[in-house]
């Protein structure tokens, strides 16, 4: 759910983009920037910052909160900010849940004259659409763990193992490395006699005893 509170002052403003056909064209452009794969922070930002100008914003200032957690508003954050225009101190707020538990607040600063109804309308989406992006962005990142770590430890498993050494190949290192593989035998007779949450536990300190003695330029993987 998004929400938005704004102090509208009694002159109103003229907005940038005036005609419904420069309003979709702006728009198109901005889907196109804030959904460009790979999806990241630094792509999403800039689309952020193509549009702003011609809605006349000087700045955005981003922070979160909890939800019924009691954690604190975190700090605010300047998102966006074009230091060659004045700022006018009457910003809109929108607030949109980006996370379980988590909502974003967006406050959005206008130069020069006031937002317009138009304006308002423009901002409300466009900061929708990032926040889908971002959360589209953080999904594809939760996937990708999924895919690459074994559930139990969380090492890499066969894939994230596999994608390891082929950055370790691309360094043209690859010889520096020697590579050994071992099996905890009959483990299952763990499991059975104690159960398989005790296995899991048991299993879980291992890898991190495996984490621990290794350097940082290398690593450790669970294939099983």
């Amino acid at each position: 759910m998004v929400k938005y509170s704004y102090l509208c002052g009694d002159h109103g403003g003229i907005g940038m983009i005036t005609e419904e056909k420069d309003c979709q064209r702006v728009h198109l452009k901005f889907l196109r920037d804030v959904t460009r794969e790979p999806i990241s922070m630094d792509s999403i930002m800039a689309a952020v910052g193509n549009v702003a100008p011609l809605l006349h914003i000087q700045k955005i200032v981003i922070s979160t909160t909890g939800i019924g957690t009691g954690i604190p508003r975190v700090k605010d954050e300047v998102y966006y900010e074009d230091p060659d225009k004045t700022l006018i101190d009457n910003p809109v707020e929108i607030s949109f849940q980006i996370e379980k538990g988590i909502v974003l607040h967006t406050r959005i600063y206008p130069y020069d004259c006031m937002f317009t109804e138009m304006d308002l309308n423009a901002i409300e989406m466009y900061v929708m659409e990032s926040c889908l992006s971002y959360q589209r962005m953080n999904m594809t990142n939760i996937i990708e763990e999924i895919s690459l770590r074994q559930y139990i430890t969380r090492l890499p498993n066969a894939n994230g193992y596999l994608k390891l050494i082929g950055k370790v190949i691309a360094t043209r290192r690859i010889r520096e490395y020697s590579g050994f593989y071992f099996n905890l035998k009959a483990f299952g007779n763990i499991n059975r006699m104690f159960g398989q949450d005790i296995g899991d536990e048991i299993i879980r300190r291992y890898a991190r005893i495996l984490k621990n003695f290794v350097r940082t330029d290398e690593f450790v993987g669970h294939l099983g």
